[in-house]
């Protein structure tokens, strides 16, 4: 079994917009559930971690093959220090196909939290987000196939808790209950 490092938390808050589905915590959660996590650290020049990946694994056996089959997933992530180095990228999404063979994965799905945009799509106030189309379209070319079966919802919406919508909140709630 992986033991999960100590320090995984402090490593993966120094790069931006680490996700809850990436923290050490998220592991132990799943470890029950038959997921083994693994844990991959990418590193410039000077050291310094750019990249970071929790890779959660699940082996199972299917009645009627006899082989138990593996598969790969990285919820929200992985995580890049700047997703606008391409370099970066193509070597972190590379290194998880490694990774994956070496275990003996019959695919990995990686799930980045990047944003197509934000808004309503065609409305006057969408704005899309260039980066994350051009990452879509080279994951395309690079042989990656997008899922339908989604694990984590692919719709968020962002919520200011201020006093003030919370009680705005509850007044619709209390409204509609």
């Amino acid at each position: 079994m992986t033991s999960i490092p100590d320090s995984w938390n402090q490593i993966i808050s120094r790069l931006p917009d680490p996700h809850l589905l990436q923290t050490r915590e998220w592991a132990q959660a799943k470890m029950p559930f038959g997921w083994l996590p693994h844990y991959k650290t990418w590193e410039d020049q000077a050291g310094q971690t750019v990249a970071a990946a929790q890779i959660l694994q699940r082996t199972m056996r299917i009645p009627g093959i006899a082989k138990a089959l593996s598969m790969c997933y990285v919820p929200k992530g992985p995580l890049l220090r700047d997703w606008n180095d391409k370099e970066l990228r193509t070597r972190v999404l590379k290194d998880l196909i490694s990774m994956a063979r070496e275990v003996g994965a019959f695919f990995i799905k990686v799930d980045p939290d990047l944003s197509l945009g934000t808004g309503l799509p065609g409305a006057e106030t969408a704005v899309e987000n260039p980066l994350g189309f051009e990452i879509q379209k080279e994951l395309k070319a690079g042989g990656w196939r997008f899922s339908h079966e989604q694990v984590q919802k692919d719709f968020n919406a962002l919520l200011n808790q201020t006093p003030e919508t919370l009680k705005e909140m509850g007044k619709y709630i209390k409204a509609e209950g």
